[in-house]
């Protein structure tokens, strides 16, 4: 079930995106801990093949299936660099910091369209994550209200999109198979890793973010 969202939570998101808010947004959202060159790559391939206005990349505040992350603001000064390259069309906004925890796609999407009525919205997402669809929160909503746009990645083709789900999938070039799980390990950590980019390497590294290899 979705959550009540309170006034002053709609109001703070409101105040967490500046103007002007174009006609046709994707979102990408994520954990982000951390970001890597596969986060990246997703936001240009969309740029360059969606009929989308700007990106905005919403790092999750909770993991919903309680996973610990590393503290927000640390993910989302991260993500900062990571696709400062693609600003100003694509935006990292704190959005999921006022929402009520935890928090899931579907009330993230249905906040932004309650706000935002004139902006159409879009749900990027890897291919890799097609079958875990119709298990998603609120997974009836999403199919009825949300259109997916889905990069392929790596080893996952995007043959057998599930079904009852809207959405654009683009193939014909594949997104880098990058996990953000084998690159919060110290060895990796101690010289800028290959699916990092070198400016989140050098944060993560001096606020030790994963000198624990966690």
């Amino acid at each position: 079930m979705l959550k009540k969202v309170t006034k002053a939570q709609l109001i703070a998101i409101r105040e967490a995106i500046s103007d002007p808010v174009p006609p046709r947004v994707a979102i990408l959202g994520g954990s982000f801990d951390p970001p890597h060159l596969g986060h990246s790559c997703l936001a240009l391939s969309v740029l360059a093949v969606a009929d989308v206005d700007e990106i905005w990349v919403l790092p999750c505040n909770n993991h919903p299936q309680a996973k610990t992350l590393s503290d927000f603001h640390h993910r989302t000064d991260m993500c900062q660099l990571a696709f400062r390259y693609l600003h100003p069309q694509v935006r990292v906004l704190k959005v999921e910091k006022h929402l009520p925890t935890p928090n899931f796609t579907a009330q993230t999407v249905q906040v932004l369209q309650n706000i935002f009525p004139k902006t159409q919205f879009h749900w990027i997402i890897g291919s890799d994550l097609l079958t875990d669809l119709p298990t998603w929160q609120d997974a009836q909503w999403l199919a009825d209200n949300v259109h997916y746009l889905v990069i392929e990645r790596e080893g996952y083709p995007t043959t057998a999109p599930p079904e009852g789900f809207k959405m654009s999938c683009f193939s014909g070039f594949t997104l880098p198979n990058i996990a953000s799980r084998h690159l919060r390990s110290a060895p990796n950590l101690t010289r800028p890793n290959d699916g990092m980019d070198k400016a989140v390497w050098a944060y993560a590294l001096e606020k030790g973010l994963y000198d624990d290899g966690t």
